[in-house]
């Protein structure tokens, strides 16, 4: 089912009002790109992290999305089944 931007910028903005913080800390949070063929919400380290020692690449911020066991994670894997499940496959390449 294809959902409207609407629908995935709002679910996206709960989201990141609730759980953004969290998983910055961690050098990771989910990226709106409605329109894009790897779908409209996507799983990306950050690119520039302020106080991280060792920064995260994309794969390393997916597999702690679909590993992690803290409220962030949870929502994060939620979000995403909803509106982007192809990201949480392990053959999913970004």
């Amino acid at each position: 089912m294809k959902h409207s931007f609407d629908e995935v910028d709002q679910a996206h903005t709960l989201w990141l009002i609730d759980h953004d913080a969290a998983a910055v800390a961690e050098g990771w949070s989910i990226w709106n790109s409605y329109g894009s063929a790897h779908g409209p919400l996507q799983v990306q380290s950050l690119d520039s992290h302020a106080g991280q020692v060792d920064a995260i690449d994309d794969a390393q911020a997916l597999k702690l999305v679909r590993e992690g066991k803290e409220p962030h994670h949870v929502a994060a894997r939620a979000l995403l089944a909803k509106f982007n499940p192809k990201e949480l496959e392990d053959d999913h390449e970004q």
